[in-house]
């Protein structure tokens, strides 16, 4: 396992972006809804990995599903992970050219596809939105982000960062998370609760495991 790396902010990471968004079009045509650029490279002055971060919103999952051969013919890695109940996703990554160096990270762009009405796209904007309009929670996070690359186990850099990501998720959706933790605490299944609130069901699953510690301390 790789340790992570992190490196300053790189203006030309917004030119990657749009160089990778316009080779999504082509391959996707009317398929793909939106596409944006999301994650610590779309956030100016945040150290980041070197890894271009997409967010696309596709129209059908079963359309785009056809599309595997043409991702894969334009040099792209196609995951066959079923996504997330009950919003199907797939993630697509463009592997980097030297990515057996040590020295550099294994991709060059990560693509998180999801189909239009996910939960997922609205936790993914807001929690960008929330730290470029917050630049002393984008330097809290920064610091976070080095201090885990540094001393953490490069297998758990994401895990380590939950915290953080949660509280900020929770700041930007305060209504929903107030309704599914009631929710929990009357014994709604989670399941059953992502039909009423606009989370995803890690959002109330993570909910739902906090409030579990909480009840065994």
């Amino acid at each position: 396992m790789k340790q992570k790396i992190l490196v300053p902010h790189n203006p030309a990471w917004n030119q990657q972006f749009q160089q990778e968004a316009e080779q999504i079009r082509r391959i996707c045509g009317d398929v793909i809804l939106e596409i944006h650029h999301i994650g610590s490279t779309s956030i100016p002055g945040m150290i980041a990995q070197p890894i271009i971060d997409i967010l696309g919103v596709f129209s059908d999952f079963e359309t785009f599903n056809t599309l595997e051969k043409r991702f894969v013919e334009e040099a792209y890695d196609w995951s066959n992970d079923p996504g997330e109940y009950p919003w199907t996703s797939r993630f697509v990554r463009k592997l980097h050219p030297n990515k057996n160096d040590s020295h550099v990270p294994d991709s060059i762009a990560h693509l998180h596809f999801y189909p239009q009405g996910s939960p997922n796209i609205k936790r993914l904007l807001s929690f960008r939105e929330y730290l470029i309009k917050h630049p002393k929670e984008a330097d809290l996070y920064a610091r976070i982000k080095c201090h885990y690359a540094k001393y953490g186990d490069p297998l758990f850099y994401s895990m380590d960062k939950r915290p953080f990501v949660r509280k900020i998720e929770r700041l930007v959706s305060p209504d929903e998370f107030e309704m599914a933790e009631k929710m929990l605490r009357v014994g709604i299944p989670a399941h059953e609760i992502i039909t009423y609130v606009n989370l995803s069901m890690r959002q109330v699953l993570d909910l739902e495991e906090l409030l579990c510690a909480e009840k065994d301390r």
